[in-house]
């Protein structure tokens, strides 16, 4: 397996349209973890859902997980997503609502609380400007998360603005993480 198809999906089943019950969705995750191996990349749970999550580990269970969450969520507590719980180890914070104004201090609190080892994803406010975000993202070697879709149509990006977003990643050399 290739470095490149290590963890490409990711699992957010607990997330529309699947808006699995958190009992099945951890039962699936781990079944695909035993049948599909690396390419299967962390569990996706909101930051408010971890504690419901560490008590239905059964013993032996260990998960990773990618928390979402927002900067706030983090300053006000449900900052736990950058402790283990458990047998929870959180690899990935994604973060929404960064708007240009606040990115340099958005993403500086984050790193503060999440410390070095967590790799965070910025969903950038749909109204801001990436260019305006980039030097933020660049500086803390985040990845960008692009929305390319869900249950309403303003979440599809125009091809347009997917492109535009790519290349921009490409060019600053900033990983990105396209969700769906």
């Amino acid at each position: 397996m290739t470095t490149l198809l290590t963890g490409l999906f990711d699992d957010a089943a607990l997330f529309p349209p699947g808006n699995a019950p958190i009992e099945d969705a951890i039962r699936n995750h781990q079944r695909l973890k035993q049948s599909l191996g690396p390419v299967v990349g962390p569990f996706v749970v909101p930051a408010r859902r971890l504690d419901e999550l560490a008590r239905l580990l059964t013993d032996g269970q260990s998960i990773d997980v990618s928390v979402v969450t927002s900067v706030s969520e983090l300053i006000s507590g449900a900052g736990a997503a950058s402790r283990p719980v458990g047998r929870i180890r959180t690899v990935m914070a994604e973060i929404s609502g960064i708007r240009d104004c606040n990115a340099q201090v958005a993403i500086s609190t984050a790193r503060e609380i999440l410390g070095p080892d967590i790799t965070i994803a910025v969903e950038l406010d749909p109204i801001a400007p990436m260019e305006s975000v980039l030097p933020a993202l660049v500086d803390d070697r985040c990845r960008l998360k692009i929305r390319t879709g869900g249950l309403e149509a303003r979440l599809f990006p125009t091809v347009n603005a997917l492109v535009h977003a790519i290349t921009t990643c490409v060019q600053h050399r900033l990983d990105r993480k396209s969700v769906v």
